[in-house]
């Protein structure tokens, strides 16, 4: 299914780990209603695929949306402090650890909700929430 829903091997391989993770930490809360688990793994996976295609898309929108903003701003005054800025900003990312890059990635790139990255990266949305503050707070402390 996964396969079929992506049309790309490697994508449908991870999707599928995906899947099967999260029916491991969802098996306690769950319960039986017939003979299978396959209608339930099935959902979960059409989810994830859904959310696979989403997230591709978002990311070519985002690099798409980008390469036409960084026109507009190339032409406007102040080119070269926002280019520091976005040199000063990917440097700061660049430094992070490595949870903190993929809070930053999924919540602030992807536009991720809290709880959908925390279920991503397998955290608490609390922890989510605070190390994102703590990334913003970083940030804002950058000058040009």
């Amino acid at each position: 299914m996964a396969y079929a829903s992506t049309g790309d091997q490697q994508l449908a391989e991870d999707l599928t780990q995906e899947t099967f993770l999260i029916a491991w930490r969802k098996l306690s809360k769950f319960e039986l209603l017939g003979e299978s688990l396959l209608p339930w793994l099935t959902e979960i996976a059409r989810k994830q695929a859904a959310n696979a295609r989403r997230k591709h898309f978002r990311i070519h929108e985002t690099a798409e949306i980008s390469e036409e903003h960084q026109e507009e701003k190339n032409t406007a005054d102040g080119t070269a402090e926002n280019n520091l800025l976005v040199e000063m900003i990917l440097k700061e990312v660049t430094e992070l650890s490595e949870i903190d890059r993929q809070i930053f990635q999924l919540c602030l790139v992807e536009e991720f909700k809290y709880e959908d990255a925390a279920k991503s990266l397998g955290v608490s949305q609390g922890t989510v929430r605070n190390r994102l503050s703590r990334i913003r707070a970083r940030l804002r402390q950058l000058e040009v």
